[in-house]
C-alpha cells in the first residue's frame, strides 16, 4: 500500500488562514493519537544561521508546539551543533543564534535545547544493523532519549542533497556534531584554477585553516600574500604563477560549505558517487533517529520560501517557485517524495504568478541527483517512495 502525504495549500483565505491549515494536517496525521502525558517530544527545526531570512518563521513552529502540548506531552524546540565553525558551533552561540533569528521560550512557547551538548559530544550510539556504511550511529542525546519527535522542515535546494527535507533535516540534523565528519567523508572539494579570482571569499568562510591563497602572483589580502610567498619560497623558485585558493585536503572536513561562497562557481561539483554515499548515510542516520520510537514520529515539511541553498548559509538568495504549501506524514521517504514531486510539476497560481514545470529544479541548480536518498531509505525500510496525496482544505 502507498503511504499516505496529507497536503494543504500555501494560499490563505479568510476562512482558512496558513495557521488553520497546518492544524488541518496535524489533526488528518493523527497527531493526538501519537503523543500523550508524560511524553518528551523533540520538535526538531532548523533556525537557521544568522544572516539567513528564509528559514521557517518561529510563529508556525510555535504553532506545531502548541498542538504538541494540547495532547499533554511536554515538547522542546531543538537542533544540533554544526561541523562548520560558524554561530552555531557550540551550544552558547547556537542559542544565542536561534535567538537573534527568534526561537526561544517566550516565542516558541517551549524550551530550546541544543541536542549534542555544549561542544556537539553528547550523544547516545545507536546500533544499525541494516547499514551500509553505519554500523553504529551517534545520535544527539536529546534526540535519542526523546519519547517522540515532530520533525519540522524546510524544503530547499542544497549542494550536496540536492534538495534537502525530512530526511536530511532528521538524518544529518540529529547526527552529533562529533559524527558529522564521518557522514560528510566522502566529500572533498577541489579548486579549479583556472576559475578562481583569488578573492579569498573561501578563506575567510573555512572555519578549519584549509583553504589559502598561493601562488607566485599578488594577492589581494595579507593571508593570501604570505601564503603565495611562502609557497613560492618553499619551491625554491621565483614562481609567477597567478594567486588560487588551494585546499589542503587532510585539513578539510568535507562540510561543502566552500561550493557556496565562492562567488565565481571555482570549487565545481564534480565528485560523482561520493556525495551519494552522504545521502546513504544520513539515510542510515535518519533511521537510528527514529529507533524505539514507533508510532510517535510526525514530519511536516514546509514547501514555502523555497531558496537554491541550505539554511545553513549566511544568507538566502530568492526562492526558485512561489510558495506552494504544507505536507505531513508519519512516513518521511513520502513526504520527500512528495515534496521534491509537488516542486517539480508546480505551475504556480494562475491569478497570480504562472511558471513553467521542471523534470528537476533542484538539479539543474546544483547538478546533484538527489534521489539516492530517497531509494536507500526505502530499501532501509524506512519509508516508501510510493505514496496517496490527500488534500485536506478543500
Amino acid at each position: 500500500m502507498p503511504a499516505t502525504v496529507y497536503f494543504a495549500s500555501a494560499r490563505g483565505t479568510s476562512e482558512c488562514n496558513k495557521f488553520k491549515r497546518i492544524t488541518m494536517l496535524l489533526e488528518r496525521v493523527g497527531l493526538a493519537g501519537r503523543f500523550g502525558p508524560g511524553d518528551l517530544v523533540a520538535v526538531k527545526a532548523h533556525w537557521g544561521e544568522p544572516g539567513n531570512a528564509d528559514f521557517i518563521p518561529s510563529f508556525f513552529v510555535r504553532h506545531v508546539v502548541e498542538a504538541v502540548a494540547k495532547t499533554g506531552a511536554s515538547p522542546f524546540l531543538t537542533d544540533t551543533n554544526t561541523l562548520y565553525r560558524g554561530r552555531r558551533h557550540n551550544a552558547v552561540e547556537n542559542l544565542r543564534a536561534a535567538a537573534d533569528n527568534g526561537f526561544s521560550l517566550l516565542t516558541v512557547g517551549a524550551p530550546v535545547m541544543i541536542a549534542d551538548g555544549l561542544r556537539g559530544t553528547d550523544y547516545r550510539t545507536v546500533e544499525v544493523p541494516n547499514g551500509r556504511h553505519v554500523k553504529s550511529a551517534r545520535i544527539a542525546s536529546a534526540v535519542a532519549d526523546a519519547d517522540g519527535l515532530v520533525v519540522i522542515s524546510h524544503v530547499k535546494g542544497h549542494v550536496v542533497f540536492g534538495f534537502g527535507g525530512a530526511l536530511k533535516n532528521l538524518g544529518m540534523g540529529a547526527a552529533a556534531a562529533a559524527a558529522k565528519q564521518f557522514l560528510h567523508s566522502d566529500v572533498r572539494p577541489r579548486v579549479k584554477g583556472s576559475k578562481c579570482i583569488a578573492c579569498g571569499a573561501c578563506v575567510g568562510h573555512c572555519g578549519f585553516g584549509a583553504i589559502r591563497l598561493a601562488g607566485g602572483g599578488p594577492a589581494n589580502d595579507a593571508a593570501g600574500a604570505r601564503a603565495g610567498k611562502a609557497a613560492s619560497e618553499s619551491r625554491g623558485t621565483s614562481d609567477r604563477r597567478r594567486t588560487v585558493a588551494v585546499i589542503d585536503r587532510d585539513l578539510c572536513t568535507g562540510c561543502g560549505e566552500c561550493i557556496i561562497v565562492c562567488p565565481e562557481h571555482a570549487i565545481p561539483i564534480h565528485w560523482g558517487n561520493d556525495f551519494a554515499a552522504t545521502m546513504e548515510k544520513s539515510a542510515e542516520y535518519a533511521l537510528a533517529a527514529v529507533d524505539g520510537k514507533g508510532r510517535k514520529v510526525v514530519y511536516l515539511n514546509f514547501l514555502t520560501s523555497i531558496t537554491p541553498d541550505c539554511d545553513c548559509c549566511d544568507w538566502s538568495d530568492a526562492p526558485i517557485v512561489p510558495d506552494i504549501g504544507y505536507l505531513a506524514s508519519d512516513d518521511p521517504v513520502a513526504v520527500d517524495q512528495a515534496s521534491l514531486d509537488l516542486v517539480n510539476r508546480f505551475e504556480g497560481f494562475p491569478d497570480r504568478l504562472s511558471v513553467a514545470p521542471s523534470p528537476d529544479r533542484f538539479r539543474a541548480i546544483h547538478d546533484v541527483d538527489s534521489t539516492p536518498t530517497l531509494a536507500h531509505a526505502q530499501s532501509l525500510g524506512l519509508g516508501r517512495r510510493d505514496y496517496r496525496l490527500v488534500r485536506v482544505d478543500e
